[in-house]
């Protein structure tokens, strides 16, 4: 089966809205050479990845059961495509950038 018209371009919208909130933040945390930049790179993708994540259909939080974006369990959408390289890659922060998910980060920014 396919997506509706409306759930694709509500999709597709969603989409770049991540890019712009979640990856464009990613690269810009890996590439600036100023600390104070890469910081607010960093809190600017943790806002993002904290929308995806309330954005997201939990279908028990308790046995941390969730599916994709769509509400699908079987069927990932644009968005969960467009997210999960950067989610993903969320070690690469930690080893080159010394940020991490924990809230521990280092002061070798």
């Amino acid at each position: 089966t396919s997506f509706r018209k409306d759930e694709a371009e509500r999709y597709s919208r969603d989409a770049e809205k991540y890019d712009r909130m979640i990856c464009s933040p990613f690269y810009r945390v890996m590439m600036k050479q100023d600390p104070a930049e890469r910081q607010k790179a960093w809190k600017e993708m943790l806002e993002g990845l904290e929308l995806f994540s309330a954005d997201l259909n939990w279908e028990d939080k308790d046995a941390n059961t969730i599916s994709f974006y769509s509400g699908e369990l079987e069927r990932p959408s644009i968005v969960d495509l467009t997210v999960f390289p950067w989610v993903n890659r969320l070690f690469l922060l930690q080893h080159f950038k010394a940020f991490s998910l924990d809230g521990k980060e280092a002061n070798l920014i």
